[in-house]
C-alpha cells in the first residue's frame, strides 16, 4: 500500500505506543523513530514506552535533548524554552537530563545506545536505541 506520498511500507501512528500499536507483534518495523519526546514524560512512563517502542522496532532512532545541555546559545536557548513550556514540563526536562539522557535512560532500559551525531549546537542528539542481541 503506498501512502499519500507515494511512500511504500512507512506506516505513521500518533499517540501512546503502549496502547495504540500493543497489538502488533515483536519486531513489526524495522525502525522506530522517537523526536524529543522523552525529555517531556514523567519519569515513570519512559520505561514502559522505551520497552514498547523497543519490542516493536528492530531499532528506534532517538532525537532529543543531549545532557548534560551544554551552556550554547542553543543550550541557554532550549533550557529558557523548557522553563516556559512549564513547571511540570520544566521538571521532566530536569529529571530526564539528571539521568543522562536518552543515553542513561536506554542503559536503564536495558538497551544499547549508538551515538550518532549532535546538532543545533551540539544540544540536540541523535542516537540509534536497540535491544542488545
Amino acid at each position: 500500500q503506498r501512502t499519500a506520498r507515494g511512500l511504500a511500507h512507512v506506516s505513521f501512528f500518533l499517540g501512546d505506543v503502549t496502547r495504540v500499536c500493543a497489538h502488533l507483534p515483536q519486531g513489526h518495523f524495522d525502525l522506530a523513530t522517537m523526536v524529543l519526546t522523552l525529555h517531556e514524560m514523567p519519569h515513570e512512563a519512559r520505561g514502559p514506552v522505551l520497552a514498547e517502542v523497543s519490542r516493536l522496532a528492530r531499532q528506534v532512532l532517538c532525537v532529543d535533548f543531549r545532557a548534560p545541555m551544554p551552556w550554547s546559545p542553543a543550550g541557554i536557548r532550549n533550557r529558557a524554552l523548557e522553563i516556559a513550556a512549564g513547571p511540570e514540563h520544566y521538571r521532566a526536562f530536569r529529571d530526564y537530563t539528571h539521568r543522562g539522557g536518552a543515553p542513561g535512560l536506554a542503559a536503564a532500559a536495558g538497551l544499547g545506545c549508538q551515538h550518532l551525531r549532535y546538532v543545533d549546537g551540539r544540544s540536540v542528539q541523535f542516537c540509534l536505541l536497540s535491544r542488545p542481541d
